[in-house]
């Protein structure tokens, strides 16, 4: 199956957004807190491409708060979904195909998000070194992807979900980082995420369930214990920040 039908199949469920998500949404908790950090960096009415936006949530987001946001997707069926939120939210959020999207890559950009999409693409070094060529000078690459030191991975137990979801590998750090410098990029920063908590919940069906349970205060300890587990289990996450000379 072509990678756009399968992510057409894949995102067959998902449904339009009617509301920006909050900063202290579970889900995006991780991401939302270091990409704020991220922003700092760059001026207010940066561009900012969210390549593998996916239904848009995150895009929707860093777009409310006064970015030039443009988001990207290989499903032409979850760009549909993502139009029908814009136009709900009244969103000026830019969206686009891939194959659309590549019509205008001359466009260059103050920061790239790419999360969790790298593991997803057939030829990640040259994803990374079209990614570079769209970022202006001193721009900016953020990355995250899945872990190979996983708890739940190197247990055997995500298997059948990197399956499900059309993960095609999983990186070390030692490897991502490799080949983020081949591409040309400078490795800014390098972080790893997620614990055997979080990661159970977004990964393992026994769990998945409690996710819309855990709002306000609750996702504040959640995170917190997640944290603590890193050091002891390893990450499910690893978080990359490169610029463009």
């Amino acid at each position: 199956m072509k990678q756009e039908n399968f992510y057409n199949q894949f995102h067959k469920k998902s449904s339009s957004q009617k509301k920006i998500i909050s900063k202290n949404n579970f889900t995006y908790f991780t991401i939302l807190k270091n990409i704020q950090n991220i922003l700092s960096l760059i001026p207010k009415n940066s561009k900012i491409l969210d390549f593998g936006c996916g239904s848009g949530t995150l895009s929707f987001y860093l777009s409310s708060c006064g970015y030039n946001l443009t988001g990207v997707d290989i499903s032409p069926a979850v760009i549909k979904i993502a139009k029908k939120s814009a136009k709900q939210m009244k969103s000026n959020l830019k969206l686009h195909t891939l194959k659309g999207f590549k019509r205008q890559m001359s466009k260059k950009y103050d920061l790239i998000l790419c999360i969790e999409v790298i593991e997803h693409v057939k030829n990640d070094e040259q994803l990374l070194k079209e990614m570079r060529n769209c970022l202006k000078p001193g721009g900016y690459l953020y990355i995250s992807t899945p872990s190979a030191n996983a708890p739940l991975y190197k247990l055997g137990l995500l298997n059948k979900f990197d399956k499900e979801v059309g993960h095609l590998r999983r990186y070390s750090t030692k490897n991502l980082i490799e080949k983020v410098m081949n591409s040309g990029l400078v490795i800014i920063q390098e972080s790893k995420e997620e614990g055997i908590i979080r990661n159970s919940f977004f990964t393992l069906k026994l769990f998945g369930w409690m996710v819309r349970f855990i709002k306000g205060p609750i996702v504040i300890i959640v995170e917190f214990l997640d944290k603590l587990s890193i050091p002891f289990f390893g990450e499910s996450n690893i978080h990359l920040l490169a610029q463009k000379p």
